[in-house]
């Protein structure tokens, strides 16, 4: 699986001068009977067409000022090394083994260790020959990613750091379901989309994942909630990043995750989050895999949306529900819309009418989600009282409606507090 290449009509995305400065929340929320605290300097947002990951000039430069939480240095990789099996594309294995002259079904029987069973090498498969296990050590790794520290809340979700082989920082969390476990999967090291509010959009964009370092962090997640005891529930790609941003290296991986001669997983399972981008979300809605949508909203004020999602100016919100509404109809799915409550910012019983007003009739879903606090940014969450009657206007007016209980905060692993910094003094490696 190769990194993808796109011609997009999107084009580079920037943020305003005004926008990617200071946001200034207090005057969008003016009807508030509160203060609004004002918001630190954001990072310029830029969204990165999908033919250029290594993404803009600024993430470059913050890609030389920032150093990875492994203190990995980069590398250029040698002509003749492996190569990240999980990266390659689908007639590599197969040509490949026919080279070695072997049967067509040793690519099936590969596959399904690397994919099903979720092997860490290839010694462990145990049906080929052994010749042809040196032979495919030669050629490939199994992974493209390199792992690092995997870190335990106390309330049992597990975060993982790995890092790609030049060094840019992944983070991937495991989260504590009733039946299993949520695994929340980035799709980019960093984020360009500059929300004031969130941890990893401090580190800019780095890069964009390979569709193949995507699906690492399924099959490492996967193999962890198995060396619990257990099994993935559902995968969200809600960790850094904005997902349609990398839309080709996404749909890769998703091929993958859902084909019944990978992963087989089931695509109803899965769920993408997005702030919403031009063109992207009808083209969504065409793949041939039922995945879910989630929609970043946060608010129902396109002033203050711009404020609180600065690369969101390029699709104002009449045009985002347009672009759901038929995402709606075309599938027949329900559309999740996440909501951050943000004290005193956008947790008034006006914003929630305001809300209310916006989605009506919709085929959709609120999950309201507390705010996570991030160290440096002047945020705080919405008190109890304010959450309770937000969530009541909501459902007076026939929204429906939940509210995330937060989970990993005591490792920044709860939305909005991923930057690869730090590492937790427990550590839990089942299935490394």
């Amino acid at each position: 699986m190769t990194d993808a290449a796109e011609k997009d009509p999107v084009g580079p995305i920037t943020a305003s001068p005004e926008a990617a400065a200071k946001p200034d929340v207090s005057s969008a929320t003016s009807k508030n009977a509160a203060a609004t605290p004002s918001a630190a300097p954001a990072k310029k947002a830029s969204v990165t067409p999908d033919d250029s990951p290594t993404g803009s000039k600024k993430a470059s430069a913050e890609k030389k000022r920032k150093k990875p939480a492994s203190g990995k240095k980069k590398r250029k990789k040698q002509s003749g090394e492996p190569v990240p099996l999980t990266n390659t594309p689908n007639g590599d294995l197969p040509a490949f083994l026919k080279s070695a002259q072997q049967p067509a079904y040793r690519a099936d029987q590969v596959r399904r260790w690397l994919y099903r069973d979720l092997t860490s090498g290839f010694h462990e498969m145990s049906n080929l020959p052994a010749e042809l296990r040196k032979k495919l050590a030669e050629r490939y790794t199994p992974h493209g990613l390199l792992p690092g520290p995997i870190q335990q809340s106390e309330d049992g979700t597990h975060k993982f750091l790995f890092n790609t082989p030049d060094g840019a920082p992944v983070e991937t969390v495991l989260l504590p379901r009733r039946r299993g476990y949520a695994l929340c999967i980035s799709s980019q090291s960093g984020c360009a989309m500059g929300c004031p509010f969130c941890a990893t959009g401090t580190l800019g964009l780095i890069r964009n994942l390979t569709g193949g370092e995507i699906v690492d962090q399924f099959l490492r997640g996967r193999r962890h909630a198995r060396a619990l005891g257990s099994e993935l529930e559902s995968v969200i790609f809600m960790g850094m990043g904005e997902p349609l941003a990398n839309m080709d290296n996404l749909e890769q991986a998703m091929g993958r995750l859902v084909a019944d001669d990978y992963a087989g997983f089931g695509a109803r399972r899965l769920t993408v989050s997005t702030i919403g981008l031009p063109n992207r979300i009808p083209r969504l809605a065409l793949w041939p895999w039922q995945v879910g949508l989630a929609i970043s909203l946060h608010t129902a004020d396109d002033e203050l949306r711009r404020q609180l999602i600065p690369a969101s100016r390029v699709l104002p919100l009449p045009d985002l529900m347009r672009d759901s509404i038929a995402y709606q109809q075309t599938t027949s799915r329900r559309v999740t819309y996440e909501y951050i409550l943000l004290g005193e910012v956008n947790d008034s019983a006006d914003q929630a009418r305001r809300l209310a007003t916006l989605l009506q009739r919709q085929l959709c879903h609120v999950n309201l989600i507390p705010y996570n606090p991030v160290p440096g940014l002047p945020f705080v969450p919405s008190v109890a009282g304010r959450t309770a009657r937000f969530r009541e206007t909501l459902e007076s007016r026939g929204i429906a409606v939940t509210v995330r209980k937060p989970r990993g905060r005591d490792i920044s692993a709860a939305c909005g507090q991923l930057a690869a910094v730090g590492v937790a003094t427990r550590s839990s490696n089942p299935g490394r």
